[in-house]
């Protein structure tokens, strides 16, 4: 799931948050290849992922100043923490998550998920009532 990419003719000054959702996307992008190399991939062929993975993870760590900010980070989390496949395809492909099952059968992992869908209906309907 890329966060905060929008094709512009000339790019606006960089946003907030910006060098977090870079790396919540390359977070993405290397942690899906990562999961699709065969199980006889060597350490060598999986070493450029997982170092990809690091450093996007340690990127992560930056204060948020902005709800997409905050979104990455907590899908992140959610993700990582949740460490079911349902959980790594919703964060990383908008999957929709079933509400008695897999990720969410954990309170703990259910509330997080909660927050982050609380936090994107705050969002939009700030959104909406500025317009």
């Amino acid at each position: 799931m890329k966060i905060g990419t929008e094709d512009t003719p000339n790019p606006p000054e960089r946003k907030p948050d910006a060098g977090l959702i870079e790396a919540f996307n390359e977070w993405c992008r290397a942690s899906l290849t990562a999961e699709s190399l065969s199980d006889s991939a060597t350490e060598a062929e999986r070493q450029p992922y997982s170092s990809a993975i690091s450093r996007a993870e340690e990127a992560l760590a930056m204060p948020a100043e902005t709800a997409a900010g905050v979104e990455v980070k907590l899908l992140h989390v959610f993700a990582t923490v949740a460490e079911s496949p349902d959980a790594y395809s919703a964060v990383w492909s908008g999957t929709h998550l079933a509400p008695d099952g897999g990720a969410l059968s954990d309170s703990r992992h259910a509330m997080l998920w909660g927050a982050i869908q609380d936090l994107r209906r705050i969002v939009n309907r700030s959104a909406q009532s500025a317009t």
